[in-house]
């Protein structure tokens, strides 16, 4: 499954302050997490992030977020026409 194949919020749960790396190549094959893909794709590297105080990080899983790689809940919208992600 691809990064944003999912339609759904891969959602992380690890002890809060926890840094995870998360892909923003979109070539993992271990999604959301990288994997080093990226290095075969020049001038992407991945995201460093924190888990939340509550355990938890939810990552985009349908491309469509403002605040990627974060989820923002555009998964529950409709997709715009001609969208195919």
């Amino acid at each position: 499954m691809q990064l944003f194949e999912r339609g759904s919020p891969w959602i992380i749960e690890r002890p809060a302050g926890t840094a995870v790396s998360i892909c923003r190549c979109g070539h993992t094959g271990n999604p959301p997490y990288c994997d080093g893909s990226h290095a075969d794709h020049p001038g992407c590297s991945p995201a460093l992030l924190r888990v939340a105080d509550d355990g938890q990080l939810w990552l985009c899983g349908c491309g469509r977020s403002a605040k990627l790689p974060l989820c923002d809940g555009s998964h529950r919208r409709p997709k715009p026409a001609g969208d195919g992600g």
